[in-house]
């Protein structure tokens, strides 16, 4: 009898990612966790024997424990891969240690794990990039607004999210605008930006509506997933609110999209990993944003499979596993995944309606993040959503039905 096929991943990247840990707990796999923090929820997926506590954020800690714990277990790994943004480079570096099936350590670095090298990759093979300039130190910024010009738009070097991502449209304050992009790192990605070293990047600001085309390339064959209509919040900070899956986007649209993400993938040398590009569309043409060499992170992977019947999950194990994939959409309904976020700073007084919404008809998801009684915030602070929702429906039209219906079945009182 064959032993079950163990698989490392590390870093769980939290609870949002519980799902993923579901599917695998469905699977004939022996599944070991190396991380840096052991939350209470990962008890039900993983034994405690098999947690390897480590700097998961240190390819030089990592490998050495995770080397360590192979030895003294007498154990080897199959496969060993991440679905957390921040660890996409040591993930690399531990697979080509450990000379398993992955991104390579160089393509991992010219990811937006490190967007200097992607950007720099992608504008000498004439793929359209925002004009940018480098600041090594943010008191260059005045100069390097000069340069590139306004509006622009600042970002460290790496991350995810758009964390520490603001829009520059004048003249501003350097303290303030730094203080502004580090608020929203400082919570619950305070230690994957440990290894921040204050190198900002300054983009010239593109406008138009966002996408994200996902997917997954396995010995150099590119499987796009789809792509998904991003809804941004208010500009300067970037804040992603909802998202649809199928766009709303003329098909010519969405080809041009798949056509820049192929040239970008094989310009960045991808392979045995999924990504996930954000565009910009202009007036003129798609421009690209950024690549992860991952999947897409929060609930766009239920989406995609509810939306299309792909299990993008299980298609990723497979390609760190070595067994060949077919990722072949076909459609099955629309998507909405959105956030409320609070209008105004106060005390959640109140909130009405949720018993109500959570049994209507295509609602696959809602969740009460902020309680009643705490405080809320607005922009320039960080807000997060008073409820997050996630609908299906077999049309777009029928989707904005529910989603008006939904929202106004729930009433907000903030003082």
């Amino acid at each position: 009898m064959h032993s079950p096929p163990k698989l490392l991943l590390v870093e769980h990247g939290g609870q949002t990612k519980e799902f993923i840990f579901q599917k695998i707990r469905g699977k004939s796999i022996e599944l070991y966790l190396a991380c840096s923090q052991i939350p209470i929820w990962l008890q039900k997926y993983v034994y405690p024997e098999n947690i390897i506590k480590t700097d998961t954020y240190n390819s030089v800690i990592l490998i050495s424990d995770v080397s360590a714990f192979m030895v003294s277990h007498k154990i080897s790994f199959t496969a060993v891969g991440t679905f957390w943004e921040h660890t996409v480079t040591q993930t690399a570096d531990l697979v080509a240690a450990l000379d398993l099936v992955g991104v390579t350590p160089g393509a991992a670095r010219r990811s937006s794990a490190n967007k200097i090298l992607m950007r720099e990759y992608c504008r000498k093979a004439g793929i359209c990039t925002p004009k940018l300039t480098v600041l090594r130190n943010i008191k260059q910024l005045p100069d390097a607004l000069e340069q590139v010009g306004l509006p622009a738009v600042l970002k460290p070097i790496f991350g995810n999210n758009s964390y520490g991502v603001v829009k520059i449209e004048r003249t501003v304050d350097i303290e303030s605008l730094v203080q502004l992009s580090q608020k929203t790192w400082s919570q619950a990605q305070e230690e994957a930006f440990k290894n921040f070293s204050g190198i900002y990047l300054l983009e010239r600001y593109a406008a138009g509506s966002v996408v994200t085309v996902d997917g997954i390339v396995q010995n150099k064959r590119i499987w796009i997933a789809g792509m998904v209509e991003v809804e941004m919040g208010p500009e300067p900070w970037f804040t992603q609110q909802a998202n649809y899956l199928p766009p709303k986007l003329d098909s010519e649209i969405v080809e041009l999209c798949y056509e820049m993400t192929r040239a970008i993938i094989q310009t960045l040398g991808f392979d045995n990993c999924g990504f996930h590009c954000e565009l910009r569309i202009t007036r003129e043409s798609p421009v690209m944003i950024e690549i992860a060499a991952r999947l897409p992170g929060g609930w766009i992977l239920p989406a995609y499979e509810r939306a299309y019947g792909i299990d993008l999950v299980s298609k990723m194990l497979d390609v760190w596993q070595g067994i060949d994939i077919e990722i072949k959409p076909a459609f099955t309904r629309h998507i909405l995944q959105k956030g409320i976020f609070p209008t105004k700073p106060g005390q959640l007084q109140s909130v009405r309606g949720y018993e109500e919404v959570r049994n209507m008809k295509g609602l696959w998801y809602f969740v009460e993040v902020t309680k009643v009684g705490k405080d809320v915030v607005t922009y320039p602070e960080v807000p997060q959503p008073i409820y997050f929702y996630a609908i299906e429906a077999e049309s777009s039209q029928e989707l904005d039905h529910l989603s008006e219906e939904l929202e106004a079945k729930i009433e907000i009182e903030i003082d």
